[in-house]
């Protein structure tokens, strides 16, 4: 791991850390230009809406004041963000208005801004209203350690998916790499409709762990002959679910059918393992870090003995890195409904920065 904190003790060195000071000042900069932009394009100062005549250019503190704000609101939820500032009894919390008033969060909120949407080249990159903040925290996730999630969005958008097999249908698409044990998150990218071939995402994802030796799990989106033999090159060695039209050879397809509850089929070229296994449903497997052996396990529901290949147990052993971000995640969300798709990518982001430094901080 390459980290280094002033002080170890203090967790707003870790902040610090994983939400440098360069992201809050883009994020004031740019604020305040495209207030000043928005506000120039209204008519007149006769029709202007009155909280735009309000509007005062937003500090580095005021930012953090406003960030910290919604970080709160994950802890204490409420259905609606006015109530934050009620004055009854039931709602009342005091931090809210002491720290600003409803208005002028509401103003922060409104004209948050991380690029400026004059700037040359914006039509080539649609990830470009939210490229900076990613870019830096991206870096970070990158170079601090040595499957994917799925942020919901109903809007129009052009790279928005669906994937009916998520509780999330529709929405922006995360692809990530993380630490299997504790969901530490080492990489992402976001899809943005125009990504390359898959084995370019993957590529991208891996390069800080190229020739390293590490061991990747993943399920069978990702997993193909091809793409074994060259992460192998580059000294990784990987085990997952596989597709049949992946490079699964057709005897075994044809063989697999065959197969009875607990029958066990496989082939092996060279370095790849390919194997076959009927439990309540056919599992196809691909890996570069096992042999053939079945061992005996204990069905965790029903305490009964069985037999499996250990790369499906090491598999779903090691495939909860994921999981365990998005459950973590879903605990404190700071996430609310909104129709612009940037500021719910930049809390995504937060979020996972939060969820980094937490862990760091507890360890």
């Amino acid at each position: 791991m390459q980290f280094a904190v002033e002080n170890e003790a203090d967790v707003m060195s870790y902040f610090d850390h994983y939400i440098p000071p360069e992201l809050t000042e883009i994020a004031v900069d740019q604020t305040n230009l495209y207030a000043q932009q928005k506000i120039a394009k209204m008519p007149c100062p006769v029709t202007k809406h009155a909280s735009s005549e309000e509007w005062k250019p937003v500090s580095v503190i005021k930012m953090k004041k406003f960030l910290g704000l919604i970080f709160v609101t994950g802890i204490v939820r409420k259905p609606k963000l006015e109530l934050y500032w009620s004055m009854r009894g039931i709602f009342q919390i005091s931090i809210f208005p002491q720290t600003m008033t409803r208005n002028r969060f509401q103003l922060i909120q409104r004209y948050l801004h991380f690029s400026d949407n004059n700037a040359a080249g914006t039509d080539k990159d649609r990830l470009y209203k939210i490229r900076t903040i990613l870019d830096i925290v991206v870096n970070n996730f990158r170079t601090n350690y040595i499957d994917e999630g799925m942020l919901g969005w109903r809007g129009c958008l052009q790279f928005r998916v669906y994937n009916p097999g998520k509780i999330t249908h529709y929405g922006i698409l995360v692809r990530m790499v993380c630490e299997s044990s504790t969901g530490y998150i080492c990489n992402l990218q976001i899809y943005d409709g125009k990504c390359g071939h898959l084995t370019e995402t993957v590529g991208f994802l891996l390069e800080p762990y190229e020739g390293k030796g590490y061991h990747l799990y993943q399920d069978n989106y990702y997993s193909s002959v091809h793409q074994m033999n060259e992460l192998l090159q580059k000294l990784i060695r990987v085990c997952g679910t596989i597709r049949v039209n992946r490079g699964l050879l057709k005897d075994m397809i044809e063989g697999a059918k065959k197969l009875k509850k607990g029958e066990v089929a496989f082939r092996r070229n060279q370095e790849i393992l390919l194997i076959s296994h009927q439990d309540k449903r056919l599992v196809n497997m691909i890996s570069t870090l096992h042999t053939a052996e079945v061992i005996e396990t204990t069905s965790r529901r029903t305490g009964v003995a069985k037999k499996k290949p250990k790369c499906v147990i090491d598999n779903n052993t090691h495939m909860h890195g994921v999981d365990t971000v998005d459950q973590y995640l879903a605990y404190y969300t700071f996430i609310r409904k909104t129709v612009k798709w940037p500021m719910k990518v930049f809390l995504y982001l937060l979020q996972c920065c939060l969820f980094k430094l937490c862990y760091l901080f507890k360890e």
